[in-house]
């Protein structure tokens, strides 16, 4: 459970709700419950698959990390065939879920698995680690809406940037925990990048995401997202770990409220 990262789903969360977001975006009329089930089901096992995915390439430098150090393959809880395994029962799940959708988004969620196992090699050649996270972690906005619609319109394509600049922004306050070790080790990331102006860079990426997802939907509940990520920079401080990581676990809920806001734009 702790190798699928099932103890802490925010992460599923991060990736589903822009997924509801294009969901709700495409529908006309109706809800489509069904899509937003598959979508939590395939999100615990895709997230999973990621994670084990990144484990596997980081087992060896999550061992010199303090944070990961106790992860179950750094830390020889687990053996790499019994890793191997579970990979394999939530990829068999992932594209059992798949199989569910149209052929458009069938075609985009496998094309997904190549970004997502090159993903660990990120941090280690180029200091954007988190806008490849961005580009992968949202696929789940064309999926979605390919699910309701047959053609991807500028939409979806604008929701899709502004959830990458989302990602960009709240995935360089989480890696401002580990921007000490990874100092260290030899990691990359947007956080070592920006680190003398950390919240000038996520506010940019945060008013830039904004603005995107401003041109693709309407809806008077955007206010509160907004005010939710100027909080988020007010509350940030980035050499406090615990708060770092608070502060990331609360994007959440500016996803929530957009999503909630496009349900209220259709009702």
């Amino acid at each position: 459970m702790k190798l699928a990262r099932f103890d802490r789903p925010v992460g599923v969360w991060l990736t589903v709700l822009p997924g509801f977001w294009a969901l709700t975006a495409a529908s006309d009329a109706d809800l489509p419950f069904f899509y937003f089930m598959l979508f939590i089901i395939g999100g615990f096992s895709a997230r999973a698959a990621g994670c084990i995915i990144n484990d596997i390439w980081d087992r060896r430098l999550d061992r010199k990390v303090e944070r990961t150090a106790i992860r179950p393959l750094a830390s020889g809880a687990l053996s790499l065939s019994q890793a191997a395994a579970f990979l394999f029962l939530m990829l068999a799940i992932s594209f059992a879920v798949l199989l569910q959708l149209p052929p458009a988004a069938i075609w985009v969620g496998a094309c997904a698995l190549i970004p997502i196992s090159v993903y660990p090699l990120m941090k280690r050649i180029t200091f954007w680690p988190q806008l490849f996270l961005g580009l992968v972690f949202n696929l789940s906005i064309p999926i979605g809406w390919l699910c309701i619609q047959p053609e991807i319109s500028a939409a979806p394509l604008l929701m899709y940037g502004a959830a990458v600049l989302f990602t960009l922004g709240y995935d360089t306050i989480y890696a401002f925990q580990d921007i000490d070790d990874d100092l260290q080790v030899g990691i990359k990331s947007t956080a070592i990048r920006f680190q003398n102006h950390p919240k000038l860079f996520v506010s940019i990426s945060y008013i830039l995401g904004f603005l995107l997802l401003l041109l693709s939907i309407q809806t008077w509940l955007v206010i509160f997202g907004a005010a939710h990520l100027a909080m988020q920079i007010y509350i940030w401080q980035p050499k406090d770990r615990a708060n770092s990581l608070a502060v990331f676990k609360s994007h959440v809920f500016f996803q929530a409220v957009i999503f909630l806001g496009l349900i209220l734009q259709g009702i």
